[in-house]
């Protein structure tokens, strides 16, 4: 008996060394995150000290100001200079602010009140004489030293082509592991504009584009920053802004009367945001610029009696850094081309050489429809408490609904299917396990309906959700594939629904980032047994998150290589893939685009919400909008659509019962489709017209008129001008109504 339980024990062990040993090769050493060096470890020193240009090509200058430590380029096609400060307030005689001097902003965790704090390079490093200057190859290496904060920051400037780059690399920091390094921001103030000027301005991608006119606010101004790709969903939440739209590309610009800059972040954009800096009368000046997170966290509420910090959250750090390059890439624009399209071409041809941009081959439609499947409402069995799935649309109504649309349009139309797994559109087992619920019609039912719309001409698109679930299934179980915070634990949220974007209490799991291939390949498998099925991985496309669990997932680290990865499958299995508020990596590989944004968030310093990512990829692929009939103001959306050329969508169910009355999905309001029909038809028609004439055009020209007149103008001749005003306009194309468009060629 001794000899067997000494044989189970070593079995046992030699178990748990495999087991190890595997743990080892899976965390991946070569993507592992690093550690900072320490700060009194370091030695700096300078081979550079001349003022002058350091470097040139046949497009750019490099210059450097030892006496100031300031760095500039100077475009050699038109002379302007783009620098540190900007031009204008480099030659007045305005005191300039520390801000405004500084080339690096540098973020630190302070241990003695556990808030994130930052500090300015011309305060902390220049007026100490502590910054050090070397030469490289095509541009300048320089070290920012903040002797008091014991950190260390080292920028390298560099030319590249039509291009100069700022690269920031975590090997090249250091830190005291007490104050520790957690952000970076450099160059704040190289896009930066005159404050109150009128004809510069400056542009973040927020939803679908906000222009900004550099207007005083007041001596503080306004500032803040929109994480790139949108939150880290691994990151809890404790509000939830319902105004607030999603930065989907990594670029930025301003524009000046003598010509523009363009800045695309080409390495670490996902662990990047945008910032702003607005209206400061202090300051002077206004500008869009990137931060860096070099480092993931948690998000914790402060306990009650935890009184000597007044931080309402805690960011507790990962206690090592991403191995990312952090580089933006600026290019410079003529007068004639300073404009939105201007920016949006320079943007499409990166994403073409980046992440495989091309045209799709898929239909383009003049109307979209949506049809969600079931939602778990609460029940009772015998007087105990349970759930039970409730039926929105099965897929035979689907059929029903889509034949008598068929009547009023024609076939020209294109259907996504939400909602239609084991759990609906509520959070259950991974992808619904990967089937159709028995109360919708079952796989079968949905076979039926694809069969039924491949003979009308119509294509489909069955969503999986591969991100959220709340039970073990489907070969996934809660613990061990969960994915993990910084202390390992797994994380357990709130729900926030990825359909309808409403936030429950009820916990969810996020899926293990290493289980989402093989969590969309059963997805890929079951579709690619139906004949002309289409895919959709609608979470998957517009979401992040990091993943402690392993060191290559850091930081959402790799979450756009993983994505592209997943979708390349899909594609080689000859299914079509619909993409929903798609990310512009996601967006690029995708067949057609669901969900796309109509407007920014539209803060109180945006001056215009404008149709940047129409402009990006129009033409390209079939876009269609968010919802309209489930939008607070249905009228501008459908302008907003007519303005970017996005063809209008709409969200329908087939069932409603007043036990429904208290659900918390707000998209079952207004969909159900006998009370909305004629709605889901006649905009359709009044528009088919223009939608028809625009297919696979692009967005070649578009102008501002007014806050409420815009004027899109396409490669194919055709034009739209719309006005979102309460008076009539008489524009160069003839007179538009209030709250009206018209159209041309």
């Amino acid at each position: 008996m001794k000899k067997l339980l000494f044989r189970l024990i070593s079995i046992a062990v030699v178990f748990c060394v495999i087991c190890a040993c595997f743990a080892g090769c899976a965390s991946n050493p070569k993507s592992r995150a690093i550690y900072l060096p320490y700060y009194n470890e370091d030695a700096f020193s300078s081979n550079y000290y001349d003022s002058g240009v350091v470097c040139e090509n046949e497009y750019w200058q490099l210059i450097w100001d030892d006496a100031n430590k300031l760095v500039s380029f100077m475009d050699k096609q038109t002379g302007n200079i783009w620098g540190q400060i900007p031009e204008k307030a480099l030659n007045s005689d305005m005191t300039l602010t520390n801000s405004i001097r500084s080339a690096v902003y540098v973020y630190y965790k302070e241990a003695s009140t556990l808030a994130e704090k930052y500090a300015y390079s011309y305060e902390g490093a220049v007026q100490n004489g502590n910054v050090w200057v070397n030469e490289i190859e095509n541009g300048l290496s320089v070290t920012y030293d903040f002797y008091e904060n014991s950190f260390s920051v080292t920028v390298d400037y560099v030319l590249n082509g039509d291009t100069f780059s700022t690269i920031v690399d975590p090997r090249k920091m250091s830190d005291d592991g007490v104050n520790y390094i957690t952000g970076v921001s450099v160059l704040p103030f190289i896009c930066g504009v005159e404050n109150d000027h009128p004809t510069d301005w400056m542009f973040m991608p927020d939803g679908s584009g906000a222009v900004i006119k550099p207007t005083t606010i007041g001596s503080m101004g306004v500032e803040g920053k929109m994480k790139v790709y949108g939150d880290d969903l691994s990151v809890h939440q404790y509000y939830y802004e319902a105004v607030k739209q999603q930065v989907k590309m990594p670029v930025f610009g301003s524009a000046r009367e003598t010509g523009g800059l363009v800045a695309i972040i080409s390495s670490g954009a996902e662990q990047s945001s945008i910032c702003w800096n607005m209206g400061s009368s202090t300051v002077g000046f206004s500008s869009v610029y990137p931060f860096y997170r070099l480092r993931g966290y948690s998000l914790e509420k402060t306990p009650n009696g935890f009184g000597w910090t007044a931080l309402n959250y805690i960011q507790f750090f990962d206690e090592s850094v991403v191995e990312s390059v952090f580089q933006v890439d600026y290019k410079a624009l003529k007068k004639e081309d300073a404009n939105l399209t201007g920016m949006a071409k320079v943007y499409r041809e990166y994403l073409e050489k980046t992440h495989g941009l091309t045209k799709s081959n898929a239909k383009e439609t003049i109307a979209n429809y949506k049809f969600v499947g079931a939602t778990v409402q609460p029940d009772f069995f015998l007087g105990i408490p349970t759930t039970k799935l409730f039926p929105l649309t099965t897929t035979k109504q689907v059929i029903e609904i889509t034949d008598e649309i068929n009547k009023s349009i024609g076939s020209d139309f294109s259907l996504n299917l939400v909602g239609f797994g084991k759990s609906g559109i509520d959070e259950g087992i991974v992808g619904g396990g990967f089937t159709v619920a028995s109360k919708l019609g079952g796989f079968g039912g949905y076979k039926k309906l694809v069969s039924h719309l491949n003979k009308l001409g119509v294509n489909s698109y069955f969503d999986f959700d591969i991100i959220s679930f709340a039970k073990s299934g489907a070969g996934f179980t809660k613990g061990s594939d969960s994915a993990k915070a910084p202390n390992k634990l797994s994380l357990t949220f709130g729900q926030l629904n990825t359909v309808s974007h409403v936030a429950y209490t009820d916990g969810y799991h996020i899926l293990a980032r290493s289980e989402l291939s093989k969590a969309a390949n059963k997805g890929v498998k079951k579709l690619s047994k139906v004949e002309n099925a289409g895919i959709s991985f609608n979470s998957l496309a517009s979401t992040i998150y990091s993943d402690y669990t392993y060191n290559k997932y850091r930081n959402v680290k790799n979450m756009v290589v993983d994505v592209k990865e997943i979708l390349a499958t899909a594609k080689n299995k000859n299914l079509t893939i619909s993409s929903a508020s798609a990310n512009d990596y996601a967006a690029s590989v995708s067949d057609i685009l669901t969900d796309c944004p109509l407007t920014s968030s539209k803060f109180d310093f945006q001056t215009y919400s404008v149709p940047f990512y129409q402009m990006v990829f129009k033409g390209y692929k079939p876009m269609s909008s968010i919802s309209l009939n489930i939008t607070a103001e249905s009228k501008d959306s459908l302008l907003s659509c007519i303005e970017s050329g996005t063809t209008p969508s709409y969200t329908i169910i087939a069932n409603y019962e007043n036990e429904l009355r208290n659900s918390n999905h707000t998209i079952i309001w207004g969909s159900v489709y006998e009370n909305q029909k004629e709605a889901f038809v006649n905009d359709v028609k009044a528009t088919s017209k223009y939608f028809n004439s625009i297919k696979g055009a692009e967005i070649s020209k578009y102008t501002i008129v007014n806050e409420y007149v815009k004027i899109t103008e396409f490669d194919n001749g055709v034009w739209a001008v719309v006005n979102y005003g309460d008076t009539d306009y008489e524009s160069e194309f003839g007179v538009v109504k209030a709250q009206s468009f018209i159209t041309g060629a």
